[in-house]
């Protein structure tokens, strides 16, 4: 895997039904290279699947971000069990240090889930994230749309033909859904403009060589996040995959970063402990993750299946 892989892998991330066509005038390469890589990356599973899902801005759902030390005897055995609430999305490992991602239906249900995880994880003094903004390529803030907007029946059932297989040809679908392809090519441009469907992928990047890193950052009050992100930009491109900040504690930042090296994970390391920006650094090499299915898919299966608004 080659920063243009990762570059591929940001950009579908972002919206994995991305044409081929334009998918290579971004990377600067030929449509044929840009389908063999796209094929690469599946067929050696660093891409698992391309998701389409009910937008986290249009459900208005929490994500949220919660880390600790884990004093579990069998970590790994035990991690299997979060999966066993509807929220957690994704967990990352790295020794006995724990970080998931999850996605509530409501703030109101912060409090029961924090408990969750402390007890299914013997989590002492969990960290709590509540992102403010958060992406794969770009920063994009949470909040979610001023302006309402309701789904048909015809529009969950397209989400859901998408929803393990976001590359889905119009015509495909069409067949699937026994409508014409001109009706789901209109409705299909009208929830991406409404914002009420996300394409993204589930990838493992450190699957195939190098290393994927979390890297959490607390910035030295004042700094200004602007230039500091640009700056992290322009010397880790797209190496830096995924980025996060928090609305409930400003000065952290997380990252998911892949290292093609131990020496390179070690020298990102080094960087940001001397960055006179940065007040502390907290550096991982990811051992494990587990993704786990949630209300938001079982959701779209419901109203799919009833036809409820």
């Amino acid at each position: 895997m080659d920063e243009t892989d990762l570059r591929l892998l940001a950009i579908l991330n972002a919206n994995s039904r991305m044409p081929f066509r334009e998918l290579a005038e971004k990377l600067g390469i030929s449509v044929q290279a840009a389908h063999r890589r796209v094929q690469d990356l599946t067929q050696s599973h660093v891409i698992s699947c391309f998701t389409a899902n009910l937008s986290i801005k249009y459900l208005k759902a929490v994500p949220i971000g919660v880390s600790g030390i884990s004093r579990a005897d069998n970590l790994q055995e035990v991690l299997k069990g979060l999966g066993n609430h509807d929220s957690t999305v994704i967990v990352h490992g790295s020794g006995e240090f724990v970080s998931i991602m999850a996605l509530l239906r409501s703030i109101s249900d912060l409090e029961e889930y924090v408990e969750f995880v402390k007890t299914t994880l013997l989590l002492e003094k969990p960290a709590v994230g509540l992102p403010a903004a958060m992406g794969y390529a770009t920063l994009q803030r949470t909040a979610a749309p001023e302006q309402p907007f309701e789904l048909s029946p015809l529009d969950y059932r397209m989400i859901l033909s998408l929803h393990r297989n976001s590359r889905k040809e119009i015509v495909e679908m069409a067949q699937e859904l026994g409508v014409s392809a001109a009706t789901v090519k209109r409705r299909l441009a009208r929830l991406v403009d409404a914002g009420a469907v996300e394409f993204s992928t589930e990838f493992h990047a450190g699957d195939q060589n190098g290393f994927s890193t979390m890297t959490i950052l607390r910035l030295r009050s004042g700094t200004d996040k602007a230039p500091f992100f640009a700056q992290l930009k322009q010397k880790y491109g797209p190496r830096m995959i995924f980025m996060s900040t928090f609305s409930n504690d400003p000065d952290a930042v997380s990252l998911f970063m892949w290292s093609a090296s131990m020496k390179d994970s070690r020298d990102m390391e080094a960087s940001f402990r001397t960055d006179p920006s940065v007040e502390s650094c907290n550096h991982y090499i990811i051992q494990y993750k587990h993704q786990f299915p949630t209300w938001r898919a079982k959701l779209l299966e419901q109203k799919a299946r009833d036809g409820v608004k």
